[in-house]
């Protein structure tokens, strides 16, 4: 019953993480005099990852933490 409450909790604070970030890009699109240069480069970065998890060399946990600090930045 526990592991069940934990899991629950874990999931309300990634849903409240991801649609906190959705609100952020949106701001972002409007308001970033760069947007079109910051964009690129998460893009770049987001290939990069996925190509380094496909090949094996980039652990998903890490991939994750990757992909996090990029929303943050955009």
């Amino acid at each position: 019953m526990l592991q069940r409450k934990t899991s629950i909790a874990l999931l309300a604070m990634i849903a409240a993480v991801i649609s906190q970030g959705a609100m952020a890009e949106g701001d972002f699109a409007k308001d970033h005099p760069r947007r079109a240069e910051v964009n690129h480069r998460l893009n770049n970065q987001s290939a990069h990852i996925h190509n380094e998890i496909r090949e094996g060399d980039m652990s998903p946990e890490k991939a994750e933490r990757l992909h996090r600090e990029d929303h943050r930045i955009r």
